[in-house]
């Protein structure tokens, strides 16, 4: 059986006129659109849009006050005796995508693969976590201490009651930290009396002691004002973030508390970094660290005032906050990315440089630190 033969047959002279008929038509046609707007050339980021700056202090209470009442251009609210302008939106790190090794490990048990995290000694909070001989496991108000090699002998060693559900953990160790954060974000009920627990703005972690897995014991109970926005650990140390809006009760602002224990310490407005340039609002962004192997160090902690803190890159030696904003540019704007390096060792936390970049970093996995140079996409 053939199959039919299709054929074409061109004429050489009538496809050249066409070719050149098609080229005039379309020269005419881009030039009509070129000369009535039809044709979109995207402006360029103006050349000083990356800048470098350096935060700033602030010098007493009342230039606080001062700083959020005139440059900020949110619109303005007041609920009972708060006010402010614009929200602030606390967003919670991404989750970490790349394989890594376990930093602890047991002498008897088996190769174990840890939480996976982006940068090698820079462990990322889980809802589980495991040495390779026991397996923690948060959920809800409780954790549980899970004996699981050799396979046999696996049973639930000890369970931990908490006052509130619990949200990241770490094991460092014969150490187990908790992390709980507040489980709603806003409360709309009578000014005049205390909201109840749940919706609390307040960021707990709890040390144990887990030396023996069957009896674990309280070692510290530190608790830090804001949403948790992110955490890590490097060495013997946990860093953790939190966030939260900065508003006015009347006229006082509203600072971040931190407690360990029996001390209590409320940030100064003289110890409050800043940027001095406008933004639609501003929150509080507080770091903190945290010896877990030591419950009777102290604590160290810093604030800084931005927009919205939202995603973090964390290296061995510095924590990189990133906050959204907009830059006005002739008719329009172009949409920013500021960065806040600071340096972490141990429990120093020191602020080193500020600077914008144009456009919106996607996640934790858009940044980077290589021989000394930060790098953002």
């Amino acid at each position: 059986m053939r199959f039919p033969v299709f054929a074409v047959y061109l004429d050489k002279r009538k496809l050249a006129t066409y070719t050149v008929l098609a080229f005039v038509l379309g020269s005419l046609l881009g030039g009509a659109m070129w000369n009535f707007g039809g044709v979109f050339i995207p402006e360029l980021p103006p050349s000083n849009l990356l800048t470098y700056g350096s935060l700033l202090k602030f010098t007493s209470e009342a230039e606080l006050v001062n700083f959020l009442e005139t440059m900020s251009t949110g619109n303005y609210w007041e609920y009972g005796g708060l006010k402010g302008r614009g929200f602030v939106s606390i967003l919670s790190d991404d989750i970490a995508g790349l394989a890594s090794d376990a930093s602890v490990s047991s002498q008897n048990a088996p190769d174990f693969s840890g939480t996976n995290i982006q940068v090698e000694g820079v462990d990322e909070a889980d809802m589980v976590k495991t040495d390779g001989e026991f397996i923690y496991i948060a959920s809800g108000k409780r954790v549980f201490i899970v004996k699981a090699w050799p396979p046999g002998d696996s049973e639930v060693m000890a369970t931990l009651e908490l006052e509130r559900e619990a949200s990241a953990l770490f094991i460092n160790g014969d150490k187990l930290v908790v992390i709980s954060s507040p489980q709603y974000y806003y409360y709309w009920g009578p000014m005049d009396i205390l909201p109840p627990e749940e919706y609390e703005l307040t960021t707990h972690i709890w040390v144990y002691d887990v030396s023996d897995r069957s009896s674990p014991s309280l070692d510290r109970t530190v608790s830090v004002d804001g949403y948790y926005t992110s955490s890590r650990m490097i060495g013997d140390f946990v860093y953790a973030i939190t966030g939260q809006p900065a508003v006015l009760n009347i006229t006082e602002p509203v600072l971040p508390i931190i407690r360990s224990g029996n001390y209590t310490c409320e940030v100064n407005a003289t110890d409050v970094w800043y940027a001095n340039n406008t933004d639609y609002y501003y929150g509080y962004t507080n770091i903190v660290a945290i010896d877990v192997q030591d419950p009777e160090s102290k604590i160290t902690h810093e604030t800084y005032l931005m927009g919205s803190s939202s995603t973090l890159y964390v290296s061995m030696d510095n924590i990189y906050l990133t906050a959204p904003g907009w830059v006005k540019y002739n008719e329009g704007g172009w949409e920013t990315t500021s960065i806040y390096k600071i340096r972490v060792d141990g429990i120093e936390i020191q602020y080193v440089a500020e600077g914008n970049v144009p456009g919106r970093v996607l996640n934790q996995f858009s940044m980077d630190e290589h021989d000394g140079h930060f790098r953002i996409a």
